[in-house]
This record gives structure tokens, C-alpha cells and sequence, in this order.
């Protein structure tokens, strides 16, 4: 037991250096597990973020091209004809008709023409179009755009 005494008394700063080195080596490993949870949630919200990003700038150039899609005629002759039940003059409209054959059977997708006279000009639309005001604004109603 002496010995052993001796030998910790001349190496007392040796052990004592080992221990404190022991401990700084156990706290930052346990700092670095920690900080490796923390820079893995952090990759995962950045991937989510660069995913919203892609998605926002994929919505906005669908939002560019409506945009432009919008100042067309066409689609203002589109948007006028489907909620507004304005048609050119000269169109025929086909509706699906409720009535009964004279067989009895029901006859729900027969196309009934509806007959639509012209007015005057002070039903066009804007722009020098031929629209007319069909009274309705049924968008099952289908126009026969010859």
C-alpha cells in the first residue's frame, strides 16, 4: 500500500491532468451529438423551405402565364359567353333538353337548338365585339362557334 501511496503522490498532477482530459473529452462529445440533432433538423427545415420556394416560384409563373392568358380576346370572349350567357350574333345554342320522347323514354341528352334573335348593338361588348345577352348564364350551355 506504501507503494501505491508513492506512486500517486509523484504523479498526482498526471492523474489529475488524465481525469480533467477525461472529462473534457466525455463534454464534447456529448456537446457534438447534441449539435448534430440541431444541424440535422436544420438541413431537414432548409430542404422544406427550398421545396416551398421551388413550389411559390412554380405558382408564380402559372400566375404570370394566367396573367397573360387573361388579356386575350379569346379569353374574354370565354369568360363573357360562360358566366355572363353572352353570345355573338348569328350563334346557336344547344341546351340538353328534360322533356320526354314521344316513346316515353327520357331524352336528357337530346340537344334542343334554342333560337336567340339579335338585339341591338347596344348589347355588344366592349371592343367592337357581337355578343349578345342570351338572359341566362348556364354554363352546361355549349356554342357552336362556327
Amino acid at each position: 500500500m506504501g507503494r501505491c501511496i508513492r506512486f500517486m503522490r509523484r504523479n498526482f498532477w498526471i492523474l489529475a491532468a488524465v481525469f480533467i482530459l477525461a472529462a473534457l473529452v466525455g463534454m464534447i462529445w456529448f456537446k457534438s451529438a447534441n449539435l448534430n440533432k440541431k444541424i440535422s433538423a436544420g438541413d431537414k427545415k432548409l430542404k422544406a423551405l427550398k421545396e416551398k420556394t421551388n413550389d411559390e416560384k412554380d405558382r408564380s409563373k402559372e400566375i404570370s402565364e394566367l396573367k397573360e392568358k387573361m388579356k386575350s380576346d379569346d379569353y374574354k370572349e370565354q369568360i363573357a359567353k360562360d358566366q355572363l350567357g353572352l353570345i355573338r350574333d348569328g350563334e346557336i345554342i344547344f341546351k340538353k333538353s328534360d322533356k320526354k320522347d314521344k316513346t316515353g323514354s327520357d331524352a336528357e341528352n337530346a340537344i334542343v337548338p334554342e333560337e336567340v334573335e339579335p338585339e341591338d348593338s347596344d348589347s355588344d361588348l366592349q371592343g367592337g365585339d357581337d355578343m349578345t345577352d342570351t338572359g341566362e348564364a348556364d354554363t352546361d350551355t355549349e356554342t357552336d362557334n362556327n
